[in-house]
């Protein structure tokens, strides 16, 4: 018997497999997860008793008509006895800042002893504790300061004790304790850089042999007759600890993986200099204090722009490098298992982990107004350093790996108002394998779930009810946005939350030069679909192919918005700045190095923008500096206190701020910023649902999908997120009185002749409205509909009100030896009336997976139409 409280008690293997195929299951997979218990980890996927646990898993399975799925080949799961027989372990190192006082330097800091997150407990070893020495200069008018990497100096290694009776294991499963740390300056420094050095049960990722240890424990599997269908990859990252509570922002670990095999590799890459690799961690170094004594200080390689640029392009070096790396394996590893076991071996789950700005901290309302859809002077401190320290950040990356994706934007109680979450699936659906990605979200009152997984249906990032009339794709969209990881470079702090927009699609640089290129009509065609604009939100380094693609791209019509920092640098350090000033219009241009801070200011929209709205700097934060630009061939656009900080060239424009949106109202108003600059560029086609969608007096938020379905749903933004706890387990009575007295937005949908995309429309239906229309009805999904009138024509689907869904399938779908195929689902008893473009031979049925149809149904044909009883 299972002992879970996931299952009957009485449940056996036999049983659960047993139901599995009543349920036309045609998988089985185990998950290793901690979130549902437990507190010691002992077993691992090259553990012995785990390969024989699996194989009897999968044995069952096969005996029963169903294929064989595990956690696997994770990161996470990859540690433990078989890391350590690799002979290549992990190496973290932790850093630990402090003064020099008469030549020596004493610090207590924590130990990390063992870091838990949803694989179990891992358990770290220190080392040894070494040391650097430096002088620092502080940069006039900044929180920069000048260390001159020439002159840090290699001082000896550092003595450390532990200090009794400190050691802490916390609810969350973090482990630690305090030591203290001290050594002598034989030199003339102020500051001293301590680094410990841990061992942590997990491969070095960029040893030789990583790959073959990866693949090997897929052999181990297949030798004892296991084969694979899935692998159950959540939340894919290397190992980190998870407790936000003990450590975050001011107090969070401050460790980078460092392995021998890395500082090798990077030094290969980038300069001999960086084998002395403890040097250059004082780089990493960021914030002096705690609480209101908090002071965001950084250390760069030098006092000009040039040298700022370059110490935040080491970091964007860094971490990009370890992600790369760390999604290579892993997609390597998935590659050879499909060579094996035969594929697609599907990945499914998500590799957002810690994201911003869902777990993110957003100051105390007790000291001014918060939001997670802006920016506020009581903003915190942002997750993303943490998905970044630990592999996971570059989420792009990971949609190479994933089969299908997904992400979990809206988790914890944060139903995402400005339906980021939803944009962000359809994103990275857009470009995956098998083009579809998932929006999840947990911790909400169940009618707050409701609510978002109808706007969910809008994306097409929920289910198969109203993707198969989708084509099982997301919705188009014009607008195409360069997702902002470069912000966690020049501060920790900040991450990829930078505007919250749902009217767009994401992609980074990367993705979009593997992907993309410019057609001469002036659109960006990526992975089979078409973009009237790009949109820059916060790029501060550019590959020469990007600069390529950008100046094609303009040149050849496409509207291109620049907004906050220029990019002045390629990626390999060099300067762009002459194409950067003459792609926009500009003879001069603050540094990215550099912003004014202007909290309290306004942006005045002027000649080509006159029409839009003033903005106000809401913050002195990093995001809401600003970069003033002198026009040259351009015309002033925006002015922000008597500088000019907005020039349009023809079709492209810059605008050196942070262009902001909320539609939710989190600051008090709906600010539209950045839809109304897309709407004077253009970036939006004439008739798009998607700008119509974003109208603040829009009801409803509609989309068009590439098979021409149009999908319609009610908005929810102005629906205020509080009350409530944002736990995954609910409790019910707690939801329903954090509710009470509150309005909630309907989720009736009442079209009557409305015009949508030249066609009149008249439905009555709940939840999500799905309908595909060429001349004729050919698919249609909603919720508690009896049908649909178009253009004068009525179809009525149901003799009754019904969760009701029917499309003929396309011909991509279509297995071989069928010619013409409807898909219906009704879920109640009922009467369909559904039309059809061709005489059917056969209907076939079943009650719950109607991709399992077995037991024909009797139906009649007449006039175009097929009637069935449900």
């Amino acid at each position: 018997a299972v002992e879970s409280s996931l299952y009957d008690p009485d449940t056996t293997l036999d049983s659960f497999m047993q139901d599995a195929r009543d349920k036309h299951c045609d998988r089985i997979e185990v998950s290793y997860d901690f979130f549902f218990g437990g507190s010691t980890r002992e077993n691992y996927p090259d553990s012995e008793l785990t390969v024989k646990a699996f194989k009897v898993v999968h044995d069952y399975a096969k005996k029963y008509g169903m294929a064989f799925g595990a956690s696997l080949i994770s990161p996470l799961d990859l540690c433990g006895k078989g890391a350590h027989l690799h002979n290549a372990p992990g190496v973290t190192w932790q850093m630990q800042e402090a003064p020099v006082e008469n030549g020596a330097y004493s610090v207590t800091c924590r130990r990390q002893l063992q870091w838990y997150n949803n694989k179990g407990p891992v358990h770290l070893t220190l080392k040894k504790v070494s040391a650097v020495a430096f002088d620092e200069e502080q940069i006039p008018g900044t929180d920069l300061y000048y260390v001159d990497e020439n002159r840090i100096a290699r001082i000896p290694d550092a003595a450390w004790d532990p200090l009794p009776d400190t050691q802490v294991t916390t609810g969350a499963g973090y482990g630690f304790d305090l030591i203290h740390i001290s050594g002598a300056v034989p030199c003339d420094k102020k500051r001293v850089l301590a680094i410990l050095e841990y061992e942590t049960p997990e491969i070095d990722y960029f040893e030789d042999k990583a790959q073959s240890y990866f693949n090997g424990v897929i052999d181990l599997h297949a030798q004892n007759g296991i084969t694979y269908g899935g692998f159950y990859s959540d939340e894919m990252h290397i190992q980190f600890d998870w407790d936000l509570g003990t450590h975050f922002g001011q107090t969070e670990i401050h460790t980078r993986y460092m392995t021998p095999s890395l500082v090798d590799t990077f030094a290969s890459l980038y300069g001999d200099n960086y084998h002395d690799m403890r040097k250059y961690m004082v780089y990493f170094t960021y914030g002096r204090g705690e609480g209101a004594s908090f002071a965001p200080v950084q250390h760069v390689l030098g006092t000009d722009p040039d040298r700022i640029m370059d110490t935040w392009l080491f970091r964007k070096r860094y971490f990009e490098l370890l992600s790369g790396r760390v999604v290579h394996l892993a997609c390597a590893a998935k590659e050879y298992a499909e060579s094996l076991f035969g594929g697609p071996i599907m990945t499914r789950a998500h590799a957002t982990w810690q994201e911003a700005p869902t777990c993110d901290h957003v100051g105390d309302p007790k000291d001014g107004p918060v939001s997670r859809y802006d920016y506020l002077p009581t903003y915190d401190w942002g997750a993303s350093i943490r998905e970044n320290m630990s592999g996971c950040y570059d989420y792009f990356r990971w949609n190479e790996f994933l089969s299908g994706a997904g992400t979990d934007h809206a988790e914890g109680g944060f139903g995402d108002r400005d339906y980021y979450s939803q944009a962000f699936a359809a994103s990275l659906g857009s470009l995956n394998r098998f083009e579809k990605a998932y929006s999840a979200m947990w911790g909400c009152p169940k009618p707050i779930v409701d609510r978002f997984y109808h706007v969910g249906a809008a994306y097409s990032a929920k289910d198969l009810f109203h993707g198969l009339p989708q084509g099982m794709q997301h919705r188009e969209s014009d607008v195409l946005v360069l997702y902002p990881t470069q912000l966690n470079y020049p501060e920790e702090r900040f991450g990829t939350w930078i505007s919250q927009y749902g009217y767009c699609n994401y992609i980074t640089q990367e993705k979009l030069l593997e992907y993309g290129c410019a057609t001469d009509d002036g659109r960006l065609l990526v992975n089979g679909r078409f973009y009237r604009a790009l949109v820059a939100q916060y790029e501060l380094f550019l590959s020469h192919e990007a600069m390529d693609m950008l100046e094609s791209f303009a040149a050849r019509g496409g509207r291109l918005i620049w907004t906050g920092a220029p990019a002045l640098y390629y990626d390999d350090g060099a300067s762009c700045r002459d194409r950067f000033l003459a792609l926009f219009g500009l003879s001069d241009v603050a540094s990215p190095a550099l912003p004014t801070f202007c909290q309290g200011a306004v942006v005045q929209f002027t000649g080509p923008l006159s029409g839009i709205s003033p903005m106000e700097v809401p913050t002195a934060l990093r995001p809401d500096g600003i970069y003033p630009a002198t026009p040259s061939t351009g015309v002033p656009a925006a002015l922000c206190g008597g500088q000019t900080v907005g020039v349009k060239k023809g079709n492209c424009l810059y605008l050196g701020f942070r262009v902001r949106d909320d539609q939710s109202g989190s600051t008090g108003r709906d600010i539209d910023t950045l839809y109304r600059v897309l709407l004077a560029m253009g970036g939006y086609s004439e008739g798009s649902l998607e700008a119509a969608s974003r109208d603040p007096q829009a009801r409803y938020i509609m989309n068009r999908f590439p098979n021409g379905c149009v999908t319609v749903a009610n908005h929810y933004r102005a629906f205020e997120e509080r009350g409530w706890k944002g736990g995954f387990f609910r409790d019910e009575e707690a939801d329903k009185k954090a509710l009470e007295g509150r309005q909630l937005p309907s989720e009736s949908i009442e079209l009557t002749d409305e015009c949508i995309l030249g066609h009149r429309v008249t439905c009555s239906a709940f939840g999500a409205l799905s309908y595909r229309f060429d001349g004729r009805l050919t698919a249609f999904a909603a919720g508690k509909a009896t049908g649909i009138t178009l253009d004068g024509t009525a179809y009525t689907l149901s003799d009754r009100p019904v969760d009701l869904s029917f499309a003929q399938v396309e011909k991509r779908f279509v297995a071989p030896g069928i010619q013409n195929l409807v898909m219906a689902r009704a879920e109640g008893p009922c009467t369909l009336t559904l039309p059809v473009s061709f005489a059917p031979k056969k209907a076939l049925a079943c009650t719950v997976d109607w991709q399992n149809a077995q037991d024909p149904v009797p139906f009649t044909c007449r006039n175009g139409s097929v009637t069935l009883t449900v």
